[in-house]
């Protein structure tokens, strides 16, 4: 008699995928180097926008009738001269057909450019194709990518949408795939990212890892975690800016302020002359002031800035949030300035200048617009150093940064001489320069203080400019080309033999900077921290003599001979002298390579 085997217990279940796993496996198939289409509610969030224009605009035509119809007898307008609008009631029926005619042709059209919509994302570019009638073609090549934005309007928030824009150097250059999954919008970006950076296969998993474990889960969760992505990256680096600086920066900024000013402006004129009609054609101006006031605070709310693996990634916006990552490299100029109202609350703003143009219908719109030229919207001095770290880290923890943002001649910076006062009456004994091995630094004004700094590899030309005022009093210009019109970097009012000087060095060191540059792919070499911590270490802007091995100087006594060795003669090993790790003394300033760029300016 033989007994049934026992019962074998199920296979266990596979787990089940997170939803930033699934997201991240779709964004995958999208990468295919096939053609995909947007997200099917573009639609509704492309054509919405023009509905509600329409109703406005029928609104408006409409008011007093409209009105006239909920309070007759408090409205007494004549409407003998308005033949539209007895048209339009008389053939009520025909005008409300041909409304809804209207909108069905509308609505068709919106689907017919969904359809012939559609991108798709081979190994080194992103092309999209769109239009109806005009059909156009656009491809951004990965390795010019100068950074990858998410725009999530308020609206396309609720439906879980989201807008992905590429931006490319040049003028309306850049690649729009709006509307797209917020999920899968986040993964595209990190994917679209790998393959331009140059990281390997077993790198991007490990990130991808990492990403997941933080990823928001859904869209209520996005709401209220906005940066759990970077929650578990770079914590150092994070910086967010309290409510209470954003606010006051704010109004000290000057929107607010003259709103202020233009209402009670307007309220005296007003009340001091009994003309309460003039409420109506002064009233729109205010208006204007405190929506841009309001507006410029809704975008410098929920700040954040971090350093990730990709770059530097910029989050802001309140009900319309704006999420920027900014590759290595991209960025060609800095400045930190300080507004005349914020000296007393030590706050800095530093903006930025890249090769990337804003679109006057894309990003150059709204909030971002007022943001894309912003690194850091406000800030104290910390906060300063951290965000100038993460674009040149050798100037991390510089007293270089505290000189050029507080420091006067006598320092490490070469300033103007003191027969350039008729052009810099304030600010002779600031205004100058220093060269860094990673940047040139341009201090300016004592009244509106402001530092520039331009790394060496991002500067497109060089010019030495002397016009008849600078001729006579020996005196030259010298200005930094970078892209982009947010920063024009220079330094005037200097010596002549200064700015030839640092006309000729900047042509020599430019090139070298360039040919070392590798930020084209920025994850197939070495990361720009980890060259640091096995360089030099960086002091005020002088790297460190190397420690170097030599002999020892010879002792004031003679040393004790050798007992002789066998055959009578002396160990000649026992006699050599030992060598001994040394560093030498520090180099005098007068001989060090780069003295003329170190020692204090001589006054003339």
């Amino acid at each position: 008699m033989t007994t049934a085997p026992p019962p074998q217990a199920p296979p266990p279940a596979a787990p089940v995928p997170s939803a930033a796993q699934q997201a991240r496996a779709r964004a995958i198939g999208l990468v295919d180097g096939e053609w995909h289409r947007l997200h099917p509610a573009t639609p509704l969030l492309r054509g919405g926008l023009a509905l509600i224009i329409f109703l406005g605009i029928v609104v408006s035509s409409f008011r007093d009738r409209i009105i006239g119809m909920f309070v007759p007898d408090e409205w007494d307008a004549d409407f003998d001269q308005d033949p539209f609008g007895d048209f339009v009631l008389d053939q009520l029926l025909w005008v409300s057909l041909g409304v809804v005619g209207l909108v069905l042709l509308g609505i068709v059209l919106f689907w017919l450019a969904w359809r012939v919509h559609r991108f798709r994302i081979t190994g080194d570019a992103v092309e999209v194709e769109q239009g109806i009638l005009f059909r156009r073609h656009r491809r951004a090549p990965l390795a010019r990518i100068q950074a990858i934005n998410i725009q999530r309007p308020w609206f396309a928030r609720l439906l879980g949408a989201c807008k992905l824009e590429i931006q490319q150097a040049g003028n309306d250059s850049n690649v729009d795939l709006d509307y797209l999954s917020s999920s899968v919008a986040n993964a595209l970006r990190f994917e679209i990212m790998d393959r331009a950076s140059g990281r390997s296969a077993a790198d991007a998993q490990r990130l991808a890892a990492q990403r997941q474990a933080g990823a928001p889960g859904g869209v209520v969760d996005e709401l209220l975690r906005p940066d759990a992505e970077i929650a578990h990256l770079a914590p150092d680096s994070l910086v967010r800016i309290p409510v209470v600086r954003i606010v006051i920066s704010s109004l000290l900024d000057g929107w607010i302020v003259w709103a202020i000013a233009y209402v009670v402006a307007t309220g005296v004129a007003i009340i001091g002359f009994q003309q309460f009609w003039a409420i109506f054609a002064l009233l729109p101006g205010a208006i204007a002031f405190f929506a841009a006031g309001v507006k410029s605070l809704g975008s410098k709310l929920r700040y954040s800035i971090a350093a990730t693996p990709d770059g530097i990634r910029l989050a802001y916006g309140l009900a319309s949030t704006t999420t920027e990552i900014i590759p290595p490299g991209r960025i060609f100029a800095l400045q930190v300035k300080q507004p005349l109202l914020w000296r007393p609350f030590g706050w800095w703003q530093v903006t930025f200048t890249r090769a990337g143009k804003i679109k006057p219908d894309g990003s150059g719109t709204g909030q971002s617009s007022q943001m894309a030229s912003y690194l850091l919207p406000v800030g104290d001095l910390r906060d300063v150093r951290t965000v100038v770290g993460l674009v040149l880290p050798e100037l991390a923890h510089s007293l270089l940064i505290d000189q050029g943002l507080f420091g006067q001649a006598p320092d490490a910076f070469v300033v103007s001489p003191p027969r350039a006062r008729v052009f810099r009456w304030f600010s002779v004994r600031r205004n100058g320069f220093h060269v860094h091995p990673a940047a040139f630094l341009l201090r300016h004004g004592r009244i509106w203080r402001s530092l520039q700094l331009v790394p060496q590899a991002r500067v497109q030309s060089v010019a030495l400019q002397q016009g008849p005022l600078y001729g006579l009093a020996r005196l030259g210009k010298v200005q930094l080309h970078v892209p982009d019109t947010v920063l024009s970097p220079g330094i005037g009012a200097i010596d002549q033999r200064d700015a030839a000087l640092l006309f000729d060095h900047a042509m020599r060191t430019i090139k070298v900077a360039i040919d070392r540059d590798g930020s084209e792919s920025w994850a197939s070499s070495l990361s720009r921290h980890a060259v640091l911590a096995t360089a030099p270490a960086v002091q005020d802007g002088l790297m460190r003599p190397p420690t170097v091995t030599q002999a020892a100087p010879p002792p004031s006594a003679p040393p004790p001979a050798a007992p002789p060795s066998s055959a009578g003669r002396a160990d000649p090993v026992a006699a050599r002298p030992a060598r001994v790790e040394t560093t030498p003394p520090p180099i005098p300033p007068h001989q060090h390579p780069d003295a003329r760029w170190q020692r204090p300016r001589d006054e003339r």
